[in-house]
């Protein structure tokens, strides 16, 4: 690529939010993917202080890469929550024409990230954003560990290789060939929720709809493929970056509860995109999981059948009052903030494990084999002293924790050397 690019400038903004353990693997990680950019190409970096209530801030300040490019370095602050902090580093960003790239602050970046990311975007007109392959990173004390739930979320990764690409992006890195979708968000808002308020305030009141979107992957492929078309969104198989997704069912939970719930709230608030979410959004988890080995689709259906009892839940907390069949769902319901925070020990790896007992009323017949068990619960005894197969049928269904079904979604979710 050569000095006839289009751009001559790329801001990445880095929000950050009690990144103290992360910061400094992934901070050299950025500075070795800034040095293969063009040469021609002059940089920005603005990290945004968002909330932290811990020594993120002394870390960045103190921290030196060892890249020439690396002079136009700020550090700025915002009110908490990530989008918060990307609005702030649009407005406080020197270079207002060229692109930007958002990306996490506990990532890890390959070398080339940056460069693919930017390339996408400068030899494809119509590509409004380009975005990250992903990958997860688990520790080495969780390898191996066939009863572990990162085991059994691996199983939902290695899915994915089989599966046909989506049509929304994820959050943790992306390039936006401009910033005007930020700078746009918000000029209707109290109108949207007030018209919201007409037909129901429980809504304003109990999802917050007044603090306008919260999850920006969620909202920006909406609102790009609303303007631009499914083109305007592509992922860069070259740009790769490591993360560390969930470790307890709690945290993956919550991923998926703040995913419906955002996907709720925006179409509440944007119910012109809803269909977009709905038909071009939504993936189905069918025949790719044919591919796999049958223990892996053994933890893959698990998996699904554990997200589909838990989104029940979570879809009925956020009907209205009057809207709910199910009375459970009427107890008090609090938004997940973020997959930091705890769940409250309702699932947890003991249950996953088989150390928590069942009772009485949920002990396992000897004659049903832990496939019979999974997939064949409504079969009858005799049906089960003779299977005539695996019990496994077709494959597993159900959707994975981003925009398909929950969200980014985030997440989806999810940090170490790339490898």
């Amino acid at each position: 690529m050569g000095k006839d690019s289009q751009f001559s400038t790329l801001t990445i903004g880095i929000p950050v939010h009690n990144e103290e353990q992360s910061l400094p693997e992934s901070y050299a990680s950025l500075v070795e993917a800034i040095n293969y950019l063009p040469k021609y190409l002059q940089v920005e970096v603005i990290y945004c202080l968002n909330g932290c209530t811990d020594q993120s801030e002394s870390i960045l300040r103190n921290m030196t890469g060892p890249s020439s490019r690396m002079g136009n370095f700020a550090i700025i602050e915002s009110a908490p929550g990530k989008m918060n902090a990307q609005m702030a580093i649009v407005a406080n960003r020197r270079f207002k024409d060229g692109p930007i790239c958002f990306a996490d602050a506990d990532i890890l970046m390959g070398r080339n990230t940056l460069a693919a990311l930017y390339h996408k975007l400068s030899s494809d007109p119509d590509c409004m954003v380009s975005y990250a392959h992903v990958e997860p990173h688990y520790d080495n004390k969780h390898n191996g560990n066939s009863s572990s739930f990162p085991d059994l979320l691996f199983s939902h990764y290695n899915y994915r290789k089989h599966q046909a690409p989506r049509n929304y992006f994820h959050g943790r890195t992306f390039m936006l060939r401009d910033a005007h979708d930020f700078d746009e968000m918000g000029h209707d808002l109290a109108e949207r929720v007030e018209r919201v308020r007409k037909i129901d305030p429980w809504f304003v009141e109990h999802l917050g709809l007044e603090k306008g979107p919260l999850i920006d992957d969620i909202y920006l492929s909406r609102v790009i493929v609303a303007e631009h078309g499914l083109s305007a969104i592509a992922e860069v198989p070259d740009a790769k970056i490591l993360f560390h997704p969930p470790t307890t069912v709690e945290d993956y939970f919550r991923v998926l509860e703040r995913t419906r719930a955002e996907i709720k709230r925006l179409d509440l608030l944007y119910p012109e995109h809803a269909q977009i979410q709905q038909n071009l959004f939504r993936r189905e988890f069918e025949d790719a999981s044919l591919y796999m080995p049958e223990g892996e689709r053994l933890k893959l259906r698990l998996l699904r059948e554990l997200e589909t009892a838990f989104l029940k839940r979570v879809d009925d907390a956020l009907l209205s009052p009057s809207e709910r069949k199910n009375q459970l769902a009427n107890a008090h319901w609090v938004r997940a903030g973020t997959t930091k925070q705890a769940f409250g020990g309702l699932i947890t790896d003991d249950f996953l494990n088989g150390s928590t007992p069942l009772g009485p009323a949920l002990e396992r017949d000897p004659a049903i084999t832990p496939g019979d068990a999974l997939y064949d619960g409504q079969k009858s005894p005799e049906e089960r002293a003779h299977p005539g197969g695996n019990g496994l049928g077709a494959t597993g269904t159900g959707e994975h924790p981003d925009q398909g079904q929950h969200l980014h979604h985030d997440e989806d979710g999810p940090k170490p050397p790339m490898h």
